[in-house]
């Protein structure tokens, strides 16, 4: 897909009780469960259904609900998320991409990613911590190369690289782009340290141009 595109957010005059619901929905929402496999890279990653389970429960008991609907406007899909209190309050945004491809299958998958990459940004949910790509059947034998649990990992502040990590992400999947990375043992494109920045940089950019192709 290429660069998302962000609609602006706009909301109810008042969002007082929609925002303490939210926080209240947010003590008790649970990390989404990675538990679908990529076939590309052998690596698992949370689906829209995982996203949906780690909150609906949350959300409800709360008062809260979403909806989510999707729309295409020439090649690009968007789907539009708002969140919703019971007083009748509500927080709305909208995002948008181009699917890879220009047929069923691509502009599902995209409109998917963008429900998925929604929920998750709206109300707050992030995937559960992988223990390990190379523990967790991708069998490709790397060492995990992720800190003890209590030991904080090196965050690196190269805004430059981040940048271009940023347009690998949108160019990509988000499934692509953090599997590509989980088999090389990170989470995060600011974990990454020089050393193996080229080379995964280069494993995006061929799979990006693979898809193209």
């Amino acid at each position: 897909m290429e660069q998302v595109e962000v609609l602006p957010t706009t909301h109810s005059e008042s969002i007082q009780e929609l925002a303490t619901a939210l926080a209240k929905a947010q003590a008790i929402i649970e990390s989404a469960s990675m538990d679908k496999e990529n076939p590309f890279f052998h690596s698992k990653y949370a689906d829209l259904f995982s996203v949906w389970g780690a909150c609906r429960e949350a959300l409800t008991s709360n008062g809260l609900s979403v909806v989510q609907l999707p729309r295409t406007s020439g090649t690009k899909c968007y789907v539009m998320t708002m969140l919703m209190h019971l007083s009748g309050q509500w927080i709305k945004g909208e995002l948008g991409a181009t699917p890879t491809k220009q047929d069923p299958q691509g502009i599902g998958s995209c409109i998917t990613y963008l429900r998925r990459y929604s929920l998750s940004a709206m109300v707050g949910v992030c995937p559960e911590d992988d223990d390990g790509n190379g523990g967790s059947g991708n069998g490709n034998g790397k060492k995990d190369d992720k800190p003890p649990k209590g030991q904080k990992k090196t965050i690196y502040k190269d805004f430059k690289f981040l940048g271009e990590m940023t347009k690998q992400k949108n160019a990509l999947s988000e499934e692509i782009y953090y599997a590509i990375m989980g088999g090389e043992g990170y989470e995060h494109s600011n974990e990454i340290p020089p050393k193996d920045r080229e080379k995964i940089w280069l494993k995006m950019e061929k799979k990006r141009k693979d898809m193209q192709s």
